[in-house]
């Protein structure tokens, strides 16, 4: 495990100050190799900056370790983790991977100069299931001390809220529309709704937020591209709504986002462009 390198105001080249810069604990060998499976030791490296001495380093603001606390099944969660070059070569990023299939992240910079700050930035979305929930996303570098900044994400996600259906399974053939209501529901919360998500492809949607018993309804229409091939299209619909609790008048409304999946099978058929290789192929959800 590399040694945690201190935060120096004094580093050459550093353009503005972050408090408590220090490296990220690296995973075990297989670990690592699990979670990236065989993605390699990380970005390209220059091989003349290490042959002349010159390295990059990667230095992480903040806690490695992020806590996103309490959320509701099907919450969408955004963060990012700072990030920062402190050595004399280009700091570059490579893969990214998650353990979890209901994450993404992307670098806000693939390449950063000595001295250059950045982000990684990750969406997190909950599980159906309340309880303890955990996942990792790691990115390969070519720092060679740290040759893969993993972030270990940590949520508890719990009930309360109600989704109806909690997911959208239909079958629609390609060019086909068809409108679908789907409800959001709380005993427990006042819910304000704010704006719709939809999440493309295969799905947009209407305003048309109505209020029902203990929650709001809102109508959206999923629609197969006429070129899709047979398969799966994965993607969901979002929320974002004001919480209020009506037994603390004083407490400060929450604002969240509840998403439900949608799963579209297209069946097989005869391919609509004629050339199967020329559709448009299924696109699992982030």
């Amino acid at each position: 495990m590399p040694r945690p390198r201190q935060f120096n105001p004094h580093v050459r080249r550093y353009r503005r100050c972050i408090a408590r810069f220090f490296t990220v604990p690296m995973l075990g060998v297989a670990a690592a190799a699990f979670l990236l499976g065989g993605c390699g030791d990380g970005g390209a490296t220059d091989k003349a900056d290490q042959a002349a001495g010159q390295q990059p380093m990667l230095m992480v603001g903040g806690e490695a370790a992020q806590n996103l606390g309490f959320v509701f099944s099907g919450e969408m969660k955004t963060a990012k983790v700072p990030v920062a070059n402190h050595g004399e070569a280009p700091l570059e990023f490579g893969s990214i991977s998650s353990s979890c299939t209901r994450t993404s992240a992307f670098m806000t910079k693939p390449v950063l100069a000595p001295g250059e700050e950045g982000d990684l930035v990750y969406v997190y979305r909950a599980g159906p299931r309340p309880g303890p929930d955990m996942l990792r996303v790691v990115v390969a570098t070519n720092d060679p001390e740290v040759p893969n900044l993993v972030v270990e994400v940590r949520a508890a996600v719990v009930a309360g809220f109600v989704t109806e259906p909690a997911r959208v399974d239909v079958t629609m053939q390609p060019g086909e529309e068809r409108g679908v209501d789907l409800r959001w529901r709380s005993d427990r919360w006042t819910i304000e709704p704010l704006s719709p998500i939809f999440k493309q492809p295969g799905v947009t949607g209407t305003a048309d937020l109505k209020p029902i018993s203990s929650g709001v309804q809102l109508t959206a229409k999923l629609a197969v591209p006429r070129d899709a091939r047979p398969g799966l299209i994965e993607t969901w619909v979002g929320l974002t709504m004001r919480l209020a609790d009506p037994r603390d008048p004083e407490a400060t409304p929450e604002e969240r986002t509840v998403t439900i999946p949608v799963v579209i099978t297209v069946p097989p058929g005869e391919d609509p462009a004629g050339d199967a290789a020329e559709g448009s192929p299924a696109v699992p959800a982030n």
